[in-house]
């Protein structure tokens, strides 16, 4: 066999993996890209709705499990005079209603099993909640 020829075979079938690799490694990169993107108009959509969202459906919202929403989210999309502020505005809650919040929104405990915890009725868990998200958003709207 020429060298030539025996070159031409051994380096087409020694890189053909690479190539391939390669070509998959592009792939990945440019789906994760992209998926980076949709997060991120999904997010963007999510925070202009939930600006425009009525108490009531806050209160359907937050019933549906254990979701938190970024109004509760200190950590990450409120800045730390913000932050300070939602914890002086939820101190001014009644003590149950102060529970609720913190259960639900920043232990991620879904209503029913703080109802259970508390020894009270999902009913009336739902309506100190409710009442507590519109003390907090009044006080949080005139700061």
């Amino acid at each position: 066999m020429k060298k030539e020829n025996y070159l031409l075979e051994n380096f087409t079938n020694e890189f053909e993996n690479d190539i391939v690799f390669a070509r998959y490694i592009n792939y990945m990169k440019k789906a994760l890209l992209n998926r980076k993107l949709d997060f991120l108009k999904h997010q963007k959509y999510i925070n202009q709705k939930e600006q425009t969202i009525s108490d009531e459906e806050w209160t359907i919202l937050s019933d549906k499990g254990n979701s938190v929403h970024s109004f509760f989210n200190v950590q990450n999309n409120i800045g730390f005079e913000s932050s300070i502020e939602l914890k002086i505005a939820i101190d001014k809650l009644t003590e149950k209603q102060k529970q609720i919040i913190i259960l639900h929104y920043y232990n991620k405990k879904p209503l029913n099993v703080i109802a259970k915890e508390l020894k009270m009725k999902d009913s009336a868990v739902r309506q100190l909640k409710y009442k507590a998200i519109i003390k907090l958003k009044k006080y949080m709207e005139g700061k």
